[in-house]
């Protein structure tokens, strides 16, 4: 079970973002939902036999993109916090075309980092 999330940016002096942990449901951006962490489908590039059944392997085997999709909530604290400025700290991030390193850790598996660009926020 993934236990916490960092998101890095690549914009200069943005620290990483830290999501989950021990008192999830006190975190001010919160996860409720991430798609996309199984394992992607390969493609397998194949000529059929002309004069039989089968097919023969024709190249190595690629893996497409992975397509990871964040469903998040804003818990704000209403003091010093609105839903409107947890979205701007989300933009620092989480801006299309920009890149980002997300960082999972797991209570069962090893830390695990992936990179990619923002598609859509």
């Amino acid at each position: 079970m993934i236990t916490k999330l960092e998101v890095f940016s690549a914009q200069p002096g943005a620290p990483e973002l830290s999501l989950g942990g021990f008192f999830p449901n006190l975190d001010p951006v919160q996860i409720r939902d991430i798609d996309g962490l199984g394992p992607v489908k390969a493609d397998i590039p194949t000529t059929p036999f002309a004069t039989g059944d089968g097919e023969l392997l024709n190249g190595d085997p690629t893996v497409g993109k992975r397509n990871i999709v964040l469903k998040l909530g804003f818990n704000p604290n209403w003091v010093d916090q609105t839903i409107t400025s947890l979205r701007r700290i989300l933009y620092r991030y989480l801006l299309p075309k920009s890149w980002c390193k997300l960082r999972f850790f797991s209570d069962d598996m090893p830390t695990v980092d992936i990179e990619g660009h923002v598609e859509s926020c």
